[in-house]
């Protein structure tokens, strides 16, 4: 699976995860304007232009999900993926 992201072609298993994990986080932005009340406001500076996931992918990333651990903010099991 690659994808393309601000015109940069990304192909590698560790740059795909930084390069998404680096977009969502800078997705929202911490304000703290005194320190009782928290906000947060989109920041739109990137966006995604391609982003191309074909089934054989999810069905090896769901292989490889570990059975043993605990189950997600979604409280679907891995073992019944």
């Amino acid at each position: 699976m690659t994808f393309l992201f601000n015109g940069n072609t990304y192909e590698t298993n560790y740059a795909k995860p930084k390069i998404l994990n680096n977009y969502f986080q800078s997705q929202t932005i911490l304000q703290v304007p005194d320190h009782a009340n928290l906000s947060f406001s989109p920041a739109l500076e990137q966006t995604i232009h391609d982003f191309d996931i074909s089934f054989e992918d999810v069905v090896d990333s769901i292989k490889m999900l570990k059975t043993g651990k605990a189950t997600g903010p979604d409280s679907i099991n891995s073992y019944v993926l």
